[in-house]
């Protein structure tokens, strides 16, 4: 629960931050007219994002909970949530660039011709691929390379 108290917290720090800065800038908000137009234009959006926004959100925290029932231990957990975020930092760079990519083609061909199956398809291909030539050279060296980088003292995470 830490864990999503924390990321709640920053997201108002950085509200908070915003706010201040446009403050400072003499930034002109747009009228509500305006915000209530666009709003109405694209009323179906959040039927879509909202959903997949929060599957996201439970997918990416769902495992440390997980863990945090299974192993029943603060060392392993640590070492756990140690690795995971290590591991997970490129990889969702990665992923919300090539999801940000896929959504937009798939939007466009959407509304070309009905359906995204063709962009859907091209995509799946360009990810297994992609997956292979990166995992799998990957967890012959990932242990090496952890202690590498982390110190002999960390090792215990590659585990995890």
């Amino acid at each position: 629960y830490v864990l999503v108290v924390a990321e709640v917290i920053a997201y108002l720090i950085v509200v908070i931050y915003l706010v201040y800065i446009i403050r400072k800038s003499n930034y002109q908000l747009p009228r509500l007219s305006n915000i209530h137009g666009v709003a109405l234009q694209y009323i179906g959006f959040p039927k879509f994002s909202i959903l997949s926004g929060f599957v996201e959100k439970v997918s990416s925290q769902s495992p440390t909970f997980f863990f945090n029932n299974v192993l029943k231990n603060s060392e392993a957990l640590g070492a756990f949530g140690f690795t995971y975020r290590i591991v997970a930092a490129p990889i969702d760079l990665l992923s919300k660039s090539i999801g940000d990519v896929f959504r937009k083609n798939a939007s466009d061909e959407y509304l070309q011709t009905g359906q995204a199956k063709s962009v859907f398809s091209a995509n799946l291909k360009r990810l297994i691929v992609l997956s292979g030539i990166t995992f799998i050279p990957a967890f012959f060296i990932v242990e090496d390379f952890f202690v590498l980088l982390f110190g002999e003292t960390w090792s215990i995470a590659v585990y995890y």
